[in-house]
């Protein structure tokens, strides 16, 4: 999850900017992102909300977008301590009088919520590979690994192994194939939010299943880092939270 938090905003969070975007905005930031010279951070908020964007209260005509630099005598940033994701920070932003540039705006005042829900579903769509990308290792490699972990840690049934990383494997192979219908169907143009959410929860879900159950097989040997499934186990609650909640 580490490796996909590193490009991840740089991918969904561009979007509204790319779709929406002047050409002066986008000339003047999209291939600097690209090359890694130019690092953004997200956040769709207000005074006293937080992350939780259900709790804005601004009506959506009147939320508009915008890219602009982090005005240091204006913003001040606070990082915020996490158990995971530590590839990007999460931070706490205080602005105080900030003014906006208007060439900084992303398309039109007041349309910011309909940019929003244009990034959605991609978005989905890119959090449910992350998490498909999270359940397949576990489940797919070699189980010899496995196997003497377990006989370290007492006896077992010989096939035991074997059947466990069996079902794990085929429930991520038919999500992989949901996963590439929905992709097909957002390239066409045809991907309705609730299948997209759907597909994502069902992802999400899956990955969270094939780590645990891979996991299993472990028992104690589980928790020690020399073992390859203590990294997937580390992170994989996190694809379900973005954005909003797993069924969003």
């Amino acid at each position: 999850m580490n490796a996909g938090s590193a490009i991840h905003l740089s991918i969904f969070g561009m979007h509204p900017v790319v779709v929406h975007g002047s050409e002066e905005l986008k000339r003047h930031t999209l291939p600097r992102i690209a090359s890694g010279d130019l690092r953004v951070c997200f956040g769709v908020t207000e005074r006293g909300a937080g992350h939780d964007t259900a709790s804005i209260t601004t009506y959506p005509d009147g939320m508009t977008l915008f890219l602009t630099d982090i005005y240091r005598d204006r913003i001040d940033v606070r990082p915020i301590p996490k158990m995971g994701r530590n590839a990007v920070t999460s931070n706490e932003l205080l602005i105080d009088d900030l003014r906006i540039p208007v060439e900084d705006r992303v398309g039109q005042e007041g349309q910011g919520f309909r940019y929003l829900l244009d990034g959605l579903n991609p978005e989905r769509m890119l959090i449910a590979a992350e998490a498909l990308g999270i359940g397949r290792p576990p489940s797919t490699r070699p189980s010899s690994t496995a196997r003497s972990a377990r006989r370290s840690a007492g006896p077992s049934p010989p096939s035991s192994t074997k059947f466990e990383l069996a079902a794990a494997a085929t429930e991520v192979e038919a999500t992989q194939a949901m996963l590439d219908r929905a992709v097909l169907e957002l390239v066409a143009g045809g991907l309705s939010g609730p299948d997209a959410a759907r597909v994502k929860l069902f992802c999400t879900e899956m990955q969270a299943r094939a780590v645990d159950r891979c996991l299993q097989l472990f028992g104690g040997y589980g928790c020690m880092l020399e073992y390859p499934i203590a990294r997937p186990t580390r992170t994989h609650a996190s694809p379900a939270s973005p954005p909003g909640r797993a069924s969003s």
